[in-house]
């Protein structure tokens, strides 16, 4: 019955009739109820649990209205959720679904089951929830009025996502890349395509589709070039570009990806660290390892040029001496090494670590052995060039008789 109905009973009230078609006492039973059910929620509210919680199991057990019963089922699920009791949670929402299977409510309790199940690291009983709402919500869609559907619609496309999320997160890259992509094959407004398409790149760069990835990692960096994400994608598009033998357009890459994070170092000096660290220990190191001198001493040379200060000197030269060397081209490598002792004496006391003082001395030691190895080859030339040349028809090694 309608609640303006309800109130104005006495309009009905007949001569004829002892009671009114709904007595007093049920009415102010019901309210107070729907009273005290109020009062647990704005105790909930205002994080007094231990009263939230007493209210509420009472008004599950007592003898009370169904609908007021179920609603607080409802709350005192979220109420163990907020005190970060997990199971006591899924303990409460599976109680609810067991006594009201056919609830309209029944696709949400699901999908935040799924949740708390992947918050716990129970990956396998989340994807089941997940799979459960969409299968729940066609099923309640046939039923219901056309006024929820949109409702049920979103359930489903979120279960969606968690279920790319869940594969993501269990480490199962190759699948969680497949329903990424799918999610965005979708025509629907609600979905976050670039922070979709972000995970995307992430998942494939564990993958072997190259191709994918620089795809992917192209439309992110034109669509949403200031996204938080944009160094690691421009990172990730670097790498996948190496690895598809094309090392001009990755050392292009990380150019920009230095030359941004260089300019916004001001603002955040700790991501520029991790850039420049990253880049220079990872990619420029592994075109080193790989044999690709060449490239490697192009990203340390544009290192060490894009900051001045000793501490930042010191070990990128020395990472350029390294790469000189490499490509035979041992007096730049001294040049090099040069740079390092000569940074290394503007340094303040602070910033000697023990780092950067093994650096200088291997630097030290690099430029005496290419000095030696200098002088060692400049003395065999000398060898040779004095050796008498054998005379004409003379055997030679031919000992004396």
């Amino acid at each position: 019955m309608d609640r303006a109905l309800r109130d104005r009973q006495d309009l009905l009230s007949s001569s004829n009739l002892l009671s009114s078609p709904v007595h007093e006492t049920a009415r102010q039973k019901r309210e107070a109820s729907e009273q005290s059910l109020e009062i647990a929620r704005g105790l909930r509210a205002r994080q007094e649990i231990a009263m939230a919680k007493t209210n509420l199991v009472e008004l599950v057990t007592g003898d009370h209205p169904a609908e007021v019963k179920r609603s607080a089922l409802l709350e005192l699920a979220l109420l163990a959720q907020d005190e970060n009791d997990l199971v006591r949670a899924q303990q409460v929402f599976s109680q609810y679904l067991a006594k009201y299977p056919e609830d309209p409510n029944v696709p949400e309790v699901l999908l935040r089951q799924g949740l708390l199940f992947r918050q716990m690291g129970a990956y396998t009983s989340a994807l089941s929830k997940f799979y459960a709402v969409m299968s729940k919500s066609l099923n309640i869609d046939s039923a219901h009025d056309a006024n929820q559907l949109e409702y049920y619609q979103h359930l489903v496309l979120q279960a969606k996502t968690e279920i790319a999320d869940t594969y993501y997160e269990q480490g199962r890259f190759a699948d969680a890349a497949d329903y990424f992509l799918r999610l965005l094959r979708l025509d629907d407004q609600a979905l976050n395509r670039n922070a979709i398409r972000v995970k995307l790149v992430r998942s494939l760069a564990h993958t072997d589709r190259t191709q994918d990835l620089i795809n992917h990692a192209q439309i992110v960096l034109r669509d949403a070039p200031d996204t938080a994400s944009a160094p690691e994608i421009r990172y990730e598009l670097a790498k996948a570009y190496r690895q598809a033998g094309r090392n001009d357009d990755a050392l292009a890459q990380v150019f920009v990806l230095l030359q941004q994070q260089e300019a916004a170092s001001a603002d955040s000096p700790s991501d520029w660290d991790y850039w420049r660290l990253r880049v220079g220990n990872d990619l420029a190191n592994q075109l080193y390892v790989a044999g690709d001198y060449l490239g490697s001493l192009q990203i340390y040379q544009r290192i060490a040029e894009l900051n001045l200060s000793p501490a930042w000197q010191v070990p990128a030269w020395y990472q350029v001496g390294l790469a000189f060397e490499r490509l035979q081209q041992p007096a730049k490598a001294k040049e090099s090494f040069d740079k390092v002792e000569t940074a290394a004496k503007s340094l303040l006391k602070a910033e000697q670590t023990e780092n950067l003082k093994t650096i200088v001395e291997m630097a030290a030691w690099r430029r005496q052995h290419l000095d030696w190895s200098g002088k060692t080859e400049a003395t065999r030339k000398e060898l040779v060039l004095a050796k008498p040349t054998p005379k004409e028809g003379a055997e030679p090694n031919s000992a004396p008789r």
